[in-house]
């Protein structure tokens, strides 16, 4: 099996030591309000896929739940404070994402890109605190189909657009597994 991105990067295996993940999926309002599913849907799918391969990652809401409370904004140490049952914190941070073949309205050809951002959570001694620490950072870009678009009559664009972000989703888990 080959190992997956953060452990040629950091030498740990999520899965094998079962160290305990949050995931959490943020986008510029640009994105969010164009593709309002977004950044929930890939977050679902990453953490689907984490489980079927028995890792042990927290419900999506873990994230939400506490930035919430803090005015939204994504915060590793306020979640390390907050969280006391997670190793690591993967943030994936979109920074464009379309459907359609650039300049042709009638093609669909997905295009995502953005990076992940890894912390791991440090506990000070006796339980004293714990903070986190960036011990990741790889940027991603994808295009799907990469040989040639779709015309838009041959596929339902709700349809294309699940088979793209199931696609990314894939990609992206290869960060993790």
């Amino acid at each position: 099996m080959q190992p997956s991105g953060f452990e040629l990067a950091t030498g740990v295996s999520l899965a094998e030591d079962q160290k305990r993940v949050l995931v959490h999926c943020s986008a510029p309002s640009y994105l969010s309000d164009e593709f309002d599913t977004l950044t929930s849907d890939i977050q679902e799918e990453l953490i689907r896929r984490m489980k079927r391969r028995g890792m042990a990652v927290m419900h999506a809401d873990a994230a939400a739940d506490v930035l919430d409370d803090y005015a939204g904004q994504f915060d590793p140490n306020l979640l390390a404070m907050q969280l006391d049952d997670v190793d690591y914190i993967f943030h994936v941070q979109f920074e464009s994402f379309t459907y359609r073949e650039d300049n042709s309205p009638n093609l669909y050809r997905g295009k995502a890109s953005g990076k992940i951002v890894a912390h791991e959570i440090v506990r000070g001694k006796d339980g004293a605190g714990q903070h986190a620490i960036q011990v990741y950072d790889q940027l991603f870009n994808m295009t799907h189909p990469t040989t040639h678009p779709v015309a838009v009559d041959q596929m339902p664009k709700t349809v294309f657009i699940r088979k793209f972000t199931n696609k990314l989703a894939d990609e992206l888990g290869h960060t993790f597994y």
